[in-house]
């Protein structure tokens, strides 16, 4: 590369957990803080029920503070969530 000349960086893909890391479960309603630089969600129903008894607003995936007003849906990944069928979550099996 020559001296003035800029290098491009491009993301062939990415993983992206689509479970809650709240309520370890799959997000339903996936959301993030309008500030969060990741792409990873959090699940809207966790979020506003484990932070309304702790008071924290804070991202669950990498504790940047916030304000609940701040909290955007990611149509995206509601797309990506749409697509796939439903998964059958071991932690909710009751068969043995």
């Amino acid at each position: 590369m020559e001296e003035g000349e800029e290098e491009d960086l491009v993301t062939l893909a990415s993983v992206v957990s689509l479970r809650c890391p709240l309520g370890m479960t799959r997000i339903s309603q996936p959301v993030r803080y309008i500030s969060c630089k990741h792409l990873g969600c959090f699940d809207l129903s966790n979020f506003l029920d484990v932070n309304s008894r702790a008071r924290k607003w804070m991202c669950p995936l990498c504790q940047a503070p916030g304000h609940p007003s701040e909290i955007q849906a990611d149509p995206y990944i509601a797309h990506i969530l749409a697509q796939l069928p439903p998964i059958i979550d071991p932690l909710e099996d009751d068969d043995p």
